[in-house]
């Protein structure tokens, strides 16, 4: 019975599909030609990820989570409250898991409250903005090669400065499907082996929007990371960081951001 209800919350987690991106595991080869020495792996990979970007904010609230929501999100996040709250009563989970729980119901507390006092207008404006950037985000669920696709992907990611879903979304795809940026890549990483950034698609462009544009998602007290803390226990406290470190070896987290930084100036360009 345990085992079964333990199926049903994580069915239920997984269902998330906004927040939570699929992670594949499969082996890659490493390319040590392009790697630092071992001793020098730690230092040179934490000023990597450190240098001129916001830093990870350890001790953060539901109102500053909710605060860092776009509209869109924050229209979806009532989905997540919704799932949530359906959960079975009895089950065994630690006390991080369930501190998880209740940090994302505070935060629900808070999309309720803002819910409560919109008027109808503003409702259906919101209801129409979501609608729209909801048919733009499914562009590119397509994992089809389209040069339409390719073409639209590329003027979305530079269609401002400012982290969108969009963007999110349009590298993703790109990352998949357009083989002359993968080629640039990997040519610069001294190698042509194109199937890891294929393969690991979805962590680069993780990695890359924690970098250089959703930092929230890098907290430990984000949705990603507060839904996997309730999925696996072991997650529990972890910044998306930490996260990477224990999921992959550290030559793989060190190839991952060679590859975010080089993406990064061919994107800059």
């Amino acid at each position: 019975m345990l085992i079964f209800k333990k199926i049903i919350v994580l069915s239920i987690l997984m269902m998330i599909l906004y927040f939570i991106v699929e992670y594949k595991s499969n082996p890659i080869e490493i390319n040590k030609s392009i790697l630092v020495k071992k001793s020098h792996y730690n230092q040179e990979f934490n000023e990597s990820i450190t240098k001129d970007k916001p830093k990870v904010e350890v001790g953060s609230s539901p109102q500053l989570l909710y605060n860092s929501f776009s509209n869109m999100k924050k229209n979806n996040f009532l989905n997540v409250c919704s799932d949530v709250n359906d959960m079975p009563k009895n089950l065994q989970l630690s006390e991080k898991q369930n501190m998880a729980i209740n940090f994302i119901l505070e935060t629900c507390d808070l999309a309720y409250q803002e819910q409560s006092v919109l008027s109808d207008e503003k409702k259906k404006i919101q209801q129409k903005e979501l609608e729209n950037q909801k048919s733009n985000a499914l562009v590119y669920s397509s994992t089809k090669y389209s040069l339409k696709l390719l073409k639209k992907a590329k003027d979305d990611i530079k269609s401002s400065d400012e982290f969108s879903d969009l963007k999110y979304n349009a590298l993703k795809y790109l990352l998949k499907n357009d083989s002359n940026l993968v080629s640039q890549i990997t040519f610069k990483l001294g190698s042509k082996d194109k199937t890891l950034i294929y393969n690991y698609a979805d962590t680069i462009n993780d990695l890359y929007w924690c970098n250089y544009g959703n930092t929230s998602k890098c907290e430990r007290n984000s949705i990603f990371m507060l839904t996997l803390c309730i999925s696996f226990n072991e997650y529990c406290e972890m910044n998306f960081y930490d996260y990477l470190n224990i999921r992959y070896t550290s030559n793989q987290v060190y190839e991952f951001q060679n590859i975010v930084n080089i993406l990064r100036n061919i994107l800059s360009q």
